[in-house]
């Protein structure tokens, strides 16, 4: 359990330095994107908190599966727009039309920091 409470504690940090960078480049970033990284990020730190520090009754557990949901379509949707960019989802959906550059590798390197806080998100709704 203590290895759950170190990458805790780190991916508190990387947060505050992501939100911290969203609140840099908000002019390029877009304010429809700002606001879902935001509740994405506060979603994901949440669901680590109450996972590992053993807080399961925060949210009733359908709450907590729709939170799974939303954070699992906006990975993917990310994840789609950055693998094929050809399909220009920007045009479409409001939180990728941004002017910021971000590689693959980068939108990799995210997922798998916030794949442990999603595994505690869908151990929260999975909860008995």
């Amino acid at each position: 359990m203590l290895a759950w409470k170190i990458y805790f504690w780190t991916f508190v940090i990387y947060s505050l330095i992501g939100l911290l960078g969203i609140f840099l480049v908000i002019g390029s970033l877009g304010v429809g994107a700002a606001v879902i990284s935001i509740l994405f990020q506060l979603i994901l730190v949440f669901a680590a908190y109450s996972y590992i520090f053993k807080k399961n009754g925060l949210l009733p557990k359908n709450k907590w599966k729709l939170l799974f949901i939303f954070i699992v379509l906006v990975e993917l949707i990310y994840l789609i727009n950055s693998l094929v960019p050809s399909l220009n989802l920007g045009s479409f959906i409001f939180f990728l039309n941004t002017k910021l550059n971000t590689n693959t590798f980068e939108i990799i390197v995210s997922l798998l920091l916030d794949l442990p806080a999603m595994y505690c998100l869908y151990r929260l709704q999975k909860s008995k």
